[in-house]
């Protein structure tokens, strides 16, 4: 972020738009939703978060345990949250 660069490590690309805003390192989640409110819209201020519903699969990423069950899903093209093509 600090160079205002992007690196690309593969050729295809998801349909995925990705903003990323500094709020600063000692910011509580709270203050960060206020935070960025006017980049991502009404909901951040309500304390709302955009998502997709998925009644078939939930699974948290709030450890590394969690992060790599959700990895090697991916890796192995079995993640059934993959819905496009």
């Amino acid at each position: 972020m600090r160079r205002n660069k992007m690196e690309i490590h593969h050729e295809v690309s998801e349909p995925w738009k990705v903003t990323l805003i500094n709020t600063g390192e000692h910011t509580m989640a709270g203050s960060r939703l206020t935070r960025v409110a006017a980049d991502v819209g009404d909901g951040a201020s309500r304390g709302q978060r955009p998502a997709y519903r998925q009644a078939a699969f939930r699974q948290a990423m709030d450890t590394l345990r969690d992060r790599s069950l959700l990895g090697d899903l991916w890796s192995s093209s079995t993640a059934p949250w993959k819905t496009w093509t």
